[in-house]
């Protein structure tokens, strides 16, 4: 049912503790949580109802499991009726699963919706106990196991609202442990009708969903169910009871006992006497006990039609073996009867009087005058049962017991001769807890009562719903020796629980106190899950309780229609011709004494009348032949929201895609937050536990739901900064070529011949090729451009700044080789200019050899960057090689720049000092400035930044030292003349022309430099 939210009921009996034991056992499994877990005094008239009622309003939970007997829950059910309390999702135990106690029009309003667990076996009683093996006509196996214990079989019971308007339960699923393909719970949700009237599940959560961008927050001291939502860190969901009026019982049971004035006894003589100890009355006349005097003798009241007719069931069977000739030939049976009132002292001074033989209690002593007690036939209770059990084991007297349902019992060693025709709540709780999680509840309240039931049954469901996931939003006990069953509290419990789905553990008689303080207090729209003990009781089933009662769900005793019984009941005549087994069930017990698991999942409804009605929508087998134990008819349940849709209980919303679910601290695993999955991680799925990490090349979309192919990224011709930077540095590459046009066109002119024309050619090409150098870096970094671009870089750049060393060096050598016994004179050849730029750019080569020989650049993909991008870049190889070549290009230009700036004061007209050191100047200021932005840019970015420093510096040489003299030969030809360059104060007093003509470019410079300070030229 998917509910991780529900609250527990259980009785204080062996069989609601016991059971409370097994199903919070079973619920854990499913990793559910119980909101609460309540008792059902059965020591109190009003079984603690007005407290368990206050727990179940309290409570968040709208799915409320019940362990308990029907004459337990009733007075529950009575008072949730009184307080008005509907809308809650019952799921019955088998203790009242089909409790005709609870199926009182009355009781509609509260219990129309529940699904329960119901003892799955033919109406027949056994007479022989041990090493039973034998089937129904109805197809049921019946066998003990040997701890007593039949198979555990049960049907899934939902309470609807008949046709007749009568409450009723409809087997909607089972839940079968002796299926062999393992599939324990079918249930058929279709079937299911809740408590609003509806097929809808009911929903019961401790807190909502979280949206997306949140996670889940455990809050402190709360359960698992309940959480925060706390968002994701960046980068990474009527005041009274009803009281049963005494029937014409005193005439079937007028007998008293011989040895004291004591009603509730009925006998019939035999030659074999069978023992009975029945229930017929479920409360008792409450006392307080001053312990100064004997206690008064037990009065009671609230006559159960249940019961009284399986004590009938005893009378019929006696009756049909004694006229069956073929059973027991010559032997008459004959019974022993007592009404033990849900008391333990009246159930064990029954047992007493016929052990002792019916002339007093003598324990250790047989006053049998007349015929041998064979065995005894009760108790209905777990907690009575498991007295018996222990009085009864010590003479190894058979008891078989119809309705205990405590795992306790089903320990040999303890208990070596009890026997039960009714599965152990292990397996029922089990069944609840995988019912439970059918419907998809995480988050549900636990109601119990204080009894061996209710108890075990809380444990059981507790481990069974944590192993399923879900989670217990409150658990609450029904306290069963107090006359108000604690309901008030439990009431309060359930209102302030968010859980929608109450478990409700115990039994009809206990609970229906509860339920009367939910009606009084107008508490609806909670689904009881119910266990057997009243998902098919009578007096739950009342008219008045179907406001809280209606879409109730829970287990119920697997049972058929016998007609002659039926017959039997109505008549009160035995019949002359049934025998044990025509339904077709198979009788047998297992090695524990336990017969098959198999319970009818039954759902409470309004009938057309308007009465409460138990409509089975499953059944529970554990011994399914095709292994599905539980099977459920969903679309025929009507939850108390008047539909077919499931309700939802849980304890928080579920995480959405992209989001997973972090547990809140200090509560249950089913309260959490929803966290959105850290950056670079996806989770396509609901309530995801972890994120997955993409793979390197995917990166999550904004869902963060599945993996997108990354993009990549690279300065691209196609990017706008991309063609920018490649139109610039065609453009640029132009402007070198275009000077040297004029150079070339000029190179005769005093202006050209006299700044080394050759030098200034090759310079220009190296200028050329700079700019042309910068397209490299731009496209996609193949593995032979990234090989090249920097080698390309660093040579083109050498060579360009060597040139620009040669032109300096070459004016200070000239200047000072003028110089009267200056040893330059000797290196005022064209061809040290030369080897200058020779030697500078063959250093630069090396290094870029040794660095491709030693760590070449090669493509990489750089994922790590920017998140979500694939870098498409050059991996320089060695880091320590590009800065030294960065370095070295450094070196050439500070060296030229020093050298420049000293020669700054050299005549002023051939002189170019001053425009190479405005030209290195600039130079080294791009590269200084390069260095930081180049470090801290990223992605293409750092490409952009070198490919601008490129265009940059060779701007920086071509604007500083080329674009003057183009100015002058262009636009100002009058300055192109000897004359202007050899400067105005220049008055030689001879002057070769026609030597000066043949002069090349340095000949030039030097005889300029000798007329300006020798007045001739040498």
């Amino acid at each position: 049912m998917g509910w991780s939210w529900l609250g527990i009921l259980a009785s204080d009996d062996d069989y609601g503790q016991f059971g409370v034991q097994i199903a919070k056992q079973e619920i854990s499994t499913t990793r559910a949580c119980v909101a609460f877990t309540e008792n059902i005094l059965t020591g109190q008239p009003n079984r603690n109802a007005p407290h368990l009622v206050q727990v179940i309003k309290e409570s968040s939970a709208k799915v409320v499991l019940v362990i308990a007997t029907g004459y337990n829950f009733v007075i529950v059910v009575e008072e949730l009726l009184r307080q008005n309390m509907a809308g809650i999702t019952w799921i019955a135990s088998q203790g009242w699963a089909t409790s005709l106690l609870l199926s009182e029009n009355r009781f509609r309003g509260v219990l129309t919706g529940a699904v329960g667990f119901a003892i799955h076996s033919g109406k027949m009683l056994l007479h022989y106990v041990k090493y039973v093996d034998f089937k129904t006509q109805d197809g049921s196996h019946v066998v003990f196991d040997t701890k007593g214990n039949p198979p555990a079989i049960y049907d899934i019971v939902n309470w609807q609202v008949g046709a007749t308007g009568v409450l009723g339960q409809v087997t909607v699923g089972s839940y079968d442990l002796t299926n062999l393909d393992l599939n324990l719970l079918n249930i058929d949700s279709a079937k299911v009708v809740w408590s609003n009237g509806s097929n809808q599940v009911p929903v019961s959560k401790c807190s909502p969903n979280c949206p997306a961008g949140f996670r889940k927050v455990i809050i402190q001291g709360k359960p698992p169910c309940c959480y925060e939502c706390g968002r994701c860190p960046p980068g990474q969901i009527s005041n009274q009871t009803a009281v049963q009026v005494c029937d014409a019982l005193e005439s079937n049971l007028g007998c008293n006992l011989p040895m004291e004035n004591s009603s509730g006894y009925l006998s019939q003589p035999g030659d074999i006497i069978i023992g009975g100890t029945f229930p017929v009355h479920l409360d008792r006349v409450y006392h307080n006990n001053n312990f100064t005097e004997t206690p008064p003798e037990i009065q009671c009241q609230m006559f159960s039609l249940e019961h009284f007719q399986s004590m009938e069931a005893l009378i019929f069977a006696v009756e049909e073996i004694n006229v069956d000739p073929e059973l027991l030939p010559h032997i008459t049976l004959g019974f022993q009867i007592f009404d033990t009132c849900i008391a333990l002292r009246q159930a064990v001074y029954g047992a007493l009087w016929m052990l002792s033989g019916g002339q007093g209690i003598s324990p250790n002593y047989q006053c049998h005058k007349e015929a041998p007690l064979a065995g005894i036939i009760g108790d209905s209770g777990s907690t009575q049962s498991i007295l018996l059990a222990q009085l009864l084991g010590l003479y190894r007297y058979p008891q078989i017991s119809y309705l205990a349902t405590s795992p306790i019992l089903s320990d040999r060693h303890l208990f070596p001769s009890f026997y039960r025709t009714i599965p152990s709540d292990e397996f029922q709780m089990r069944g609840l807890a995988q019912l439970v999680s059918h419907f998809g509840w995480t988050w549900f309240g636990l109601l119990a009562s204080d009894d061996d039931y209710g108890q075990l049954g809380t444990q059981l469901v507790k481990q069974e719903i944590t192993k399923a996931g879900a989670c217990v939003a409150f658990t609450e006990n029904i306290i069963t020796g107090l006359h108000h069953r604690n309901a008030p509290r439990i009431a309060e419990a359930i209102k302030k629980s968010t859980a929608k789905v109450i478990v409700v553990i115990a039994t009809d008689h206990n609970f229906v106190i509860v339920v009367e303080e939910l009606l009084r207090q107008n508490m609806t729209g909670i689904i009881w899950v119910a266990s057997e003990g009243w998902a098919t009781a009578v007096v739950l089933s009342k008219e008045n309780f179907r406001l809280v009662l209606e879409g109730t769900i829970g287990f119920a005793t697997h049972g058929r229609q016998i007609s002659k019984f039926t017959k039997y009941l109505q008549s009160l005549h035995p019949s002359k011709e049934l025998h044990n087994t025509k339904d077709g069930s198979q009788v047998f017990f297992d090695g524990k004494g336990n017969p098959p698991a198999i319970y009818d999942i039954v759902n409470w409804r309004v009938s057309a009348n308007g009465a409460l009605e138990q409509v089975v929508v499953g059944s529970y087998d554990l011994n399914a032949v095709d292994g599905k134990t539980m099977k459920v008819n969903s679309t025929a349940i009507t939850w108390n929201s008047n539909g077919t849709q499931i309700p939802v209980s849980k304890c928080s919303p579920s995480c959405s895609s992209g989001f997973r679910k972090v547990i809140i601290p200090g509560k249950p695993p089913c309260c959490y937050d929803c966290n959105p999955c850290p950056q670079g991680h996806i989770s396509n799925q609901t309530d995801a536990v972890e994120c997955h990490p993409c793979s390197w090349d995917t990166w999550p979309n904004l869902q963060q739901d599945r993996c997108l192919p990354r993009p990549t990224e690279f300065l691209s011709y196609g990017d706008p900064l991309g063609y920018s930077l490649t139109a610039f540095s065609v453009f640029s590459s132009l402007i070198p070529l275009a000077i040297l046009g004029v150079f070339i066109c000029y190179k005769k002119t005093p202006i050209v011949r006299a700044n080394n024309y050759s030098l200034s050619c090759l310079l220009l090409l190296s200028l050329f090729l700079c700019f042309l150098c910068s397209l490299g870096f731009i496209g996609y970094p193949q593995p032979e451009k990234c090989l090249l671009r920097q080698v390309a870089f660093g040579m083109v750049f050498a060579l360009c700044i060597s040139c620009v060393l040669a032109k300096t060096i070459t004016v200070v050598i000239a200047f000072n080789a003028t110089k009267p016994g200056s040893r330059l004179r000797k290196w005022t050849g064209v061809r040290v200019s030369y080897w200058i730029t020779v030697f500078g750019t063959l250093i630069q080569l090396f290094v870029c050899v040794m660095w491709l020989i030693f760590s070449p650049p090669f493509p990489e993909l750089d994922t790590i960057t920017s998140p979500g991008v694939i870098i498409v870049t050059c991996n320089e190889g060695s880091p320590t090689a590009f800065w030294c070549m960065l370095g070295y290009l450094g070196l050439l230009a500070s060296i030229s720049f020093i050298v420049a700036f000293l020669a700054r004061r050299l005549p002023d007209s051939f002189n170019e000092a001053k425009l190479i050191t405005f030209s290195m100047l600039a130079f080294l200021s791009v590269w200084v400035s390069f260095i930081p932005a180049y470090l801290s840019a990223r992605g293409m970015y750092t490409v952009a930044m070198e490919v601008f420093a490129i265009l940059s510096s060779s701007w920086a040489v071509v604007g500083c030292i080329f674009v003057p003299k183009c100015l002058i030969v262009m636009f100002r030809p009058n300055m192109n003349s000897r004359e202007l360059l050899m400067g105005k104060r220049s008055k030689p007093k001879k002057l070769n022309d026609k030597k000066s003509d043949i002069c090349d470019e340095f000949q030039e410079f030097r005889c300029h430099i000798q007329l300006r300070n020798y007045g001739r030229c040498a």
